[in-house]
């Protein structure tokens, strides 16, 4: 019987994949960077779309991983990707799978195994989401930082959300702590490295309700307990690598060296509406939005309880 369920599911989710394929010849294509990005994305072949990885694969090189697969699956695969690349024309981002794949095996080692284990409900619909705005054409650009995965192109204005090591944001969305947007988003994540499946039900689920009903009027969003804890955590963890507590500017300090503000992660800027002294890729302005960090400010309310819950009943 469950044989039996698993091939059904099978054959659905692969007449899915052709329904929603606009043309044929792609459905090896895309097949392939799935199982290649499962591998990793070590160069810029593997990652067409601005970011470039300098890492390898977790079997090496994985140019070789590329082509041993991609030949396998698609034989024309080979001299469609070096067109394709050359041209500067990838069908429908396809190509973009290949980072979200790798998204779970970036980042330190517990990073990885809490992706891998009591995070990996978040890690699964996170992929889903990403696979979802790259084959619908949506995601603009994908970057990844310290183990997060950043989508853009996916969220309208000045938001993002978090599932799992997967962060999708606005157009021009990056990886880079010069965005504190993104900064925030890395406290969601660092949120769910801690809370691993309960992540959805508490964190996912109930800032999404309270985000829908700020913008409907009711509440402040940002001075949810939720909110002030990734907004902290998140500052904590780039003034601690990139900013006044990074060993780089302690030994510029140390050595007497000018320090360079716009090198270095400002904490300040980013909890105050002091603007930053960095540009914002993503807009080409100076970061000015404040982020409260302060644990005492965050509230909480009756929907803290009965969202989680909520969620929770449906599977019991």
């Amino acid at each position: 019987m469950t044989r039996k369920f698993l091939l059904l599911l099978l054959k659905a989710i692969k007449n899915f994949f052709i329904s929603i394929s606009s043309d044929m010849k792609y459905y090896g294509f895309f097949f392939t960077y799935i199982l290649v990005g499962l591998f990793g994305c070590g160069s810029r072949k593997n990652n067409p779309i601005g970011y470039i990885d300098k890492g390898i694969s977790m079997l090496g090189d994985s140019d070789y991983t590329e082509y041993i697969v991609g030949y396998v699956f698609d034989p024309m695969y080979m001299e469609k990707s070096r067109h394709d690349y050359e041209s500067g024309k990838y069908a429908s981002g396809l190509c973009q799978v290949c980072i979200p794949d790798a998204a779970p095996f970036r980042g330190n080692p517990m990073n990885v195994l809490s992706n891998l284990t009591w995070g990996i409900p978040n890690t699964v619909v996170g992929n889903l989401i990403g696979h979802f705005a790259n084959l619908s054409g949506m995601a603009d650009g994908v970057s990844q930082l310290d183990g997060l995965t950043a989508i853009g192109g996916i969220t309208p204005g000045n938001s993002a959300f978090t599932i799992g090591p997967y962060s999708f944001g606005p157009s021009n969305y990056r990886a880079t702590w010069k965005d504190h947007l993104f900064v925030h988003e890395y406290g969601h994540y660092i949120q769910h490295l801690y809370w691993g499946a309960t992540y959805i039900p508490i964190i996912a689920c109930t800032s999404l309700t309270s985000a829908f009903a700020a913008r409907l009027g009711y509440g402040n969003h940002t001075s949810r307990w939720f909110e002030i804890d990734a907004s902290n955590k998140g500052a904590r963890y780039f003034d601690r690598h990139y900013g006044k507590g990074s060993a780089r500017y302690q030994n510029a300090v140390a050595s007497g060296q000018q320090i360079d503000q716009e090198e270095f992660f400002e904490r300040n800027a980013f909890e105050t509406d002091k603007s930053s002294s960095y540009i914002n890729p993503r807009d080409g302005k100076l970061n000015s939005r404040a982020f409260p960090t302060s644990l005492s400010l965050g509230s909480f309310q009756l929907w803290d309880f009965v969202v989680p819950l909520s969620i929770v009943s449906l599977f019991f």
